[in-house]
């Protein structure tokens, strides 16, 4: 059950947003979907990086 509705919301839904509303190109909106999602993991994780230093219990070097 988690892998049709993966597919589904995950990547039919965000790649045909784009295309449907906006006019967009289906390479444009994986484009879109691919960088939208690297910058919001790599933000996220960056975010805790610097959350565990500034409020962590072991300090750093």
């Amino acid at each position: 059950f988690y892998w049709p509705l993966y597919i589904v919301v995950g990547l039919l839904l965000p790649i045909n947003a784009p295309a449907e509303y906006w006019g967009e190109s289906i390479a444009n909106s994986v484009f879109i979907l691919g960088f939208l999602r690297l910058v919001i993991l790599m933000n996220m994780s960056f975010l805790v990086n610097s959350a565990m230093h500034i409020w962590g219990l072991k300090p750093t070097d």
